[in-house]
């Protein structure tokens, strides 16, 4: 049987927070090889990485765009700022005590900013540059 969580939230390792703990491992994962990916290719001018298909489709020229650093910071350091916190507020949330429910409501909040960012950013890059579905 599953232990609950004592403010009467969802029980503690439930699944759906695995789930979202592995998501948040994954999100720091990739957060991390942005942040190493977009070092080197400003300090080599290109990579030989795998998803450098061709021009229209490579990581280089997204990397080395304006639009990868916010304030000269590369976007991979935002990510990754991002995924500690969701990680960090899902076991507070899960292992937090009484404080248990309040980490789980910002967790929520964090989800809808992450959405709600991640729609501006696809909007912005369908402004910004020519999507490949137009030259379908």
């Amino acid at each position: 049987m599953t232990e609950s969580n004592p403010s009467g939230s969802e029980p503690r390792g439930s699944g759906w927070v695995f789930v979202a703990m592995v998501t948040a491992l994954l999100g720091i994962a990739a957060s991390v090889y942005s942040i190493s990916h977009h070092i080197e290719v400003h300090a080599k001018g290109h990579t030989d990485a795998a998803c450098n298909i061709n021009q229209t489709f490579s990581c280089d020229e997204v990397a080395l765009s304006k639009y990868s650093e916010l304030g000269g910071i590369p976007l991979g350091v935002f990510g990754l700022g991002y995924f500690v916190g969701m990680l960090v507020l899902l076991g507070l949330g899960s292992w937090g005590g009484k404080t248990a429910r309040e980490h789980m409501h910002a967790y929520g909040v964090m989800v809808l900013i992450g959405v709600a960012v991640s729609r501006s950013e696809e909007h912005t890059s369908e402004l910004q540059s020519h999507s490949f579905i137009s030259y379908a």
